[in-house]
């Protein structure tokens, strides 16, 4: 009897370790899975949320069209600079041609005048 006894009672013992076996497997996956739930929860609260991050979007996107339109001003300025710069180079040039021409024909009369004298 006491042989019966003891091998259920070893019967009993052994089962009730696998059952906490079980337990502690069950409960080291759900600690697992709690631990990697508060690292990805923390990474997630670091990034702002979808509406600041659409609002922010739509500030840069009409910054950068404000930008645009500021540079396409700007090369419209520096081309008309451009063109009003070459106008003064060519009336530069030409005012020396004509002071050149002058000085020449001054300097023709002054050498006819000093022959005829």
């Amino acid at each position: 009897m006491f042989s019966v006894f003891a091998a259920s009672s070893i019967d009993e013992a052994h089962s009730k370790i696998i059952n906490c076996k079980s337990s502690l497997n069950r409960a080291k996956q759900i600690r697992k899975n709690r631990q990697e739930y508060d690292v990805l929860a923390t990474k997630i609260q670091q990034h702002p949320d979808r509406c600041r991050t659409t609002h922010k979007l739509q500030q840069l996107d009409s910054e950068l069209n404000e930008l645009q339109k500021k540079l396409q001003n700007l090369g419209q300025k520096l081309n008309l600079r451009r063109k009003h710069f070459s106008v003064l180079h060519s009336a530069i040039h030409e005012l020396q041609l004509l002071l050149e021409a002058d000085e020449a024909e001054v300097e023709t009369e002054t050498n006819m005048d000093e022959v005829d004298s």
